[in-house]
């Protein structure tokens, strides 16, 4: 189970600004900034949902599960700092791994146990043979750590600023992907125009050219939508 132990609240939960959202739009008017944040919002949910983890940097606290490989998968990524991680989510009884127990793949957000395995917390049942049932794995490892991209910096005072744990990252500039932030852009857009009969309307940024059409928003010629900017980062 993951939880948020402390949230990106300075954007609340949007991975755009609106001032982003409208130089794809090609709006310049600040007037309708209330129901723009709203489609920001909601756009910024979806591409969450749509890669299956959190984008935004936050801190997260999650059970884990083990399935007998010297691996432990996490929710989050990319891993900006490990806080700890602990053999039982009681943690007044529970014991903790030392940074020299396991290595972390910060992109993938994988811990990997330096030596034998995790163990397997999948139930074992026997039925005309054995078999696991679907879900059923115990989650007996806790963890809390960093993770996800910034969005417009932060500042050493922020909560989510810290260098401790393994892989402590001490970045305060954006780290947020830009086809991340252009497949918001382009949902939000074409959440905005949903409803509306349109015909073919380009726009033109430097060298991006952006048709809507029908309340869909892609990159002309190209056929770029949200999804397929998302596509590489979604979890399989």
């Amino acid at each position: 189970m993951l939880s948020v132990c402390v949230s990106a609240s300075s954007t609340d939960g949007a991975i755009i600004t609106t001032c982003y959202y409208r130089s794809v739009l090609g709006a310049t008017s600040t007037m309708d900034d209330a129901t723009q944040v709203i489609f920001v919002r909601a756009a910024s949910r979806w591409a969450s949902e749509y890669v299956a983890f959190p984008i935004l940097a936050q801190v997260y606290s999650e059970s884990l599960a083990a399935y007998g490989t010297p691996e432990l998968l996490i929710s989050g990524r990319p891993v900006r700092q490990v806080l700890r991680l602990l053999d039982s989510s009681s943690t007044d009884d529970a014991t903790e791994y030392c940074s020299t127990d396991f290595g972390v793949d910060l992109d993938a957000g994988i811990y990997r146990k330096q030596s034998g395995t995790w163990g397997n917390t999948e139930p074992l049942y026997y039925h005309l043979g054995p078999f696991v049932p679907p879900r059923s794995a115990l989650t007996p490892w806790y963890t809390e750590y960093s993770a996800g991209w910034v969005t417009g910096g932060l500042s050493t005072g922020d909560t989510i600023y810290s260098t401790a744990g393994i892989g402590g990252s001490t970045t305060t500039g954006e780290t947020m992907p830009e086809d991340i932030k252009l497949a918001v852009a382009l949902k939000a857009v074409g959440m905005s125009r949903a409803g509306q009969t349109l015909g073919i309307e380009s726009k033109s940024i430097g060298d991006l050219s952006i048709t809507y059409g029908g309340g869909a928003a892609a990159v002309a010629g190209v056929g770029i939508t949200p999804e397929s900017l998302l596509a590489p980062y979604r979890s399989a």
